[in-house]
């Protein structure tokens, strides 16, 4: 059991720093990024679980990207892709999209009840990611993962992909 925010975001970088170490001598080793952990951990920031604010309903199950879209969409918050951590006594971590708030470093996860217990993720510019959806198919598409993931990961992210100073640094544990 993790008993502390700490400990949750201490397990979750662990097991990131596992997987890509372990895919560090594969077939992607030569790619800028060979996994997305290697992605997180090189530009992932920590976001701190919070409730709900008054004005986000709660939302269903499964539907993080699109619920985390919506969320963000015309207002001040920030679109996230990451992995969350979903519970302090069974900890399972998952791809994930979340919403930040402005300038800060909280978690806005419409669709986890209770909320996660630790976010790493990339707080997306809304530019960069209309880029990586492809418009013709739906919404649900993963951004990371969508028709750009292969020159992304071999390449670098575009210097204009992150909202800067969203998040903590990873550094910070």
């Amino acid at each position: 059991m993790l008993a502390t925010l700490a400990e949750a975001e201490t397990y979750l970088l662990q097991e990131v720093r596992n997987f890509a170490a372990l895919i560090a001598s594969g077939p992607t080793s030569s790619w800028r990024y060979p996994s997305f952990h290697c992605l997180l951990l090189e530009h992932g920031r920590l976001f701190t679980p919070s409730p709900l604010p008054d004005d986000v309903d709660p939302m269903p199950a499964g539907t993080c990207y699109d619920s985390s879209l919506d969320v963000a969409d015309g207002t001040d918050r920030i679109y996230v892709e990451g992995l969350g951590l979903n519970s302090p006594d069974f900890p399972l971590s998952t791809e994930h999209a979340w919403c930040a708030d402005p300038g800060g470093s909280l978690a806005i996860d419409p669709t986890w009840d209770p909320t996660g217990a630790a976010y790493l993720g990339l707080p997306l510019t809304p530019e960069f990611h209309v880029w990586l959806l492809d418009p013709a198919a739906n919404r649900t598409n993963k951004a990371l993962f969508g028709r750009h993931w292969y020159q992304i990961f071999q390449t670098g992210l575009p210097t204009d992909a992150l909202v800067p100073n969203v998040g903590r640094p990873v550094t910070d544990l």
